[in-house]
């Protein structure tokens, strides 16, 4: 039974400590990780750094009408340790084969839980990873408390997946590699 508190105790307090939040997150995936690399995709990350690497997201309604925009830090953080790790690169890492081999790549691993892109999704798991300078996946974890209604075995099947990834292409900064703290949403069919 202490074993079991204290590892729950460890979950919850990664969840505050986490130097980013979902919300940081999920804006560097769906602003810039998920586009391919281009002139204008570095030129886009230079004018955010030139804006001291604040995004504006438009936070729209059902109906398309605008209800606010928020400012959203995705500037390089520096852990505890003095480690620099960046939200948003002017290369993405990208996962071998691109985003086709990333689908297949679920496809295999969730097959009977995944929701493929286009399908019908009942929920969804949020895991949060960093991509090294040599695209080694790292610290593997859950970017966000998952409901609990989602079983804990489909859980731990989703982090699996995440923490069991290929090496990725790492995201380059300057010319250089960099690490890239990123998010999976994992879109599940139950």
């Amino acid at each position: 039974m202490a074993k079991i508190t204290l590892t729950l105790a460890c979950f919850f307090l990664s969840f505050l400590v986490s130097a980013q939040t979902l919300g940081q997150l999920l804006s560097a995936r769906y602003n810039f990780h998920i586009e391919p690399h281009s002139p204008e995709k570095a030129k886009a990350v230079h004018n955010l750094e030139r804006q001291k690497w604040m995004h504006k997201d438009s936070i729209l309604g059902m109906n398309g009408e605008l209800l606010k925009v928020e400012q959203t830090d995705l500037g390089p953080v520096t852990d505890m340790s003095a480690e620099v790790y960046f939200l948003v690169s002017e290369q993405s890492p990208e996962f071998p084969g691109g985003q086709a081999a990333m689908n297949d790549y679920f496809q295999s691993t969730l097959s009977d839980i995944w929701a493929p892109p286009g399908a019908e999704v009942a929920n969804t798991v949020y895991i949060q990873f960093t991509i090294l300078e040599n695209g080694r996946v790292k610290e593997v974890d859950f970017a966000q408390i998952p409901q609990q209604w989602i079983p804990l075995s489909t859980q731990q099947r989703c982090y699996e997946a995440i923490k069991g990834m290929p090496d990725w292409s790492p995201g380059l900064h300057g010319g250089h590699p960099v690490k890239v703290k990123m998010v999976m949403d994992i879109a599940l069919n139950r």
